[in-house]
This record gives C-alpha cells, sequence and structure tokens, in this order.
C-alpha cells in the first residue's frame, strides 16, 4: 500500500518551505520532502493519481497554538483566533515560528 501525507501551510509567502509531503510504501517511509508550493502540491498529487490510482492521501489542515500562547493574546475561542489571523496572520505565524519552532505553530493543541 503506498499512502502520501501532506502537512498543509497557511502562510501567504513562502509556504514551499512549510508544506511537507511524506511517502510511504508498505509501512516504509520513501520520501520526506518540501519546496513544492500549493499548486505544485496538487498538480504532484493528481500525477500521481494517474499512475498509482489506489494510493491514499491525507491532508493536514490543521491550524492553531498553544492554549497558553492563545490565553496571553486574549483569544478564548477559536473564532477569535481566526479572527485575529484575518487581521495580522503573517506577523502572528512569524511570531510562532520564532516561539515554538519551524513548522511546530500548527501541530500544537488549539485554543
Amino acid at each position: 500500500m503506498r499512502m502520501i501525507a501532506i502537512d498543509w501551510s497557511g502562510k501567504a509567502k513562502g509556504e514551499s518551505e512549510f508544506i511537507w509531503l511524506a511517502e510511504v510504501r508498505d509501512g516504509v517511509l520513501t520520501s520526506l520532502e518540501n519546496g513544492r508550493g500549493r499548486r505544485d502540491v496538487v498538480q504532484h498529487i493528481i500525477e500521481l493519481a494517474k499512475t498509482d490510482p489506489e494510493f491514499v492521501v491525507g491532508f493536514d489542515f490543521a491550524f492553531s497554538f498553544p492554549k497558553w500562547w492563545c490565553d496571553a493574546q486574549g483569544w478564548l475561542d477559536v473564532r477569535e483566533v481566526w479572527a485575529a489571523m484575518a487581521e495580522e496572520g503573517e506577523r502572528l505565524l512569524d511570531d510562532a515560528t520564532t516561539r515554538f519552532g519551524a513548522g511546530r505553530a500548527s501541530a500544537t493543541c488549539a485554543c
């Protein structure tokens, strides 16, 4: 069995650094890579499907910050997180990457 897992990124600029694609064949990791933008990732998956229509694809679209950081920002629920992202998302993502390490902001527990 062939499985593809994609860790998506919501960054408006430079997303190709933060979008990761992992491929597993028969339970063995065969590829882990970044460097593709959203369109390129989608096109890559379409091309793979043409040659192997039986593989499984999973996308990780989850987004949040650690609860302690949400609390420090004064955000009480996910609607407030998204409202803040709409207003100043790039700055918040840059700040989160600095505080939590590259790629970790989207993998932590939600507010």
